[in-house]
């Protein structure tokens, strides 16, 4: 679904400079029948929500939902990906929808953290 230090998926890998364009691709398997998926980036008390759009087929059973982020300063980020059957949904850590998941938390540094 996502690993973050593959550049399939989180491109450019690792440490960014501030005002990089980070791009975030996921796959998920078409039987989640997902709508809405998201990025939530934890920039130190406050949670920017970036939704995810649809952008084609990964083989016969998966698709791809890809977003950008771009870092304005220094700092270390939190971030997840959470899926699920609304937009309205999607900052929620635990949700009604089928294909909710459990989001997985990710660290990620820029430069002067």
């Amino acid at each position: 679904m996502f690993h973050s230090r593959n550049p399939q998926y989180r491109f450019p890998t690792g440490a960014v400079q501030e005002g990089t364009n980070v791009h975030f691709k996921i796959s998920m398997s078409r039987d989640l029948r997902c709508s809405a998926a998201a990025l939530l980036v934890d920039t130190g008390g406050k949670v920017e929500r970036y939704g995810m759009f649809w952008c084609g087929m990964n083989g016969d059973h998966a698709e791809w939902w890809e977003c950008d982020y771009q870092p304005d300063s220094a700092g270390l980020r939190f971030y997840w990906l959470p899926m699920g059957g609304t937009a309205s949904s999607l900052g929620k850590t635990a949700g009604s929808s089928p294909c909710t998941a459990n989001p997985t938390r990710r660290r990620t540094g820029w430069p002067g953290a």
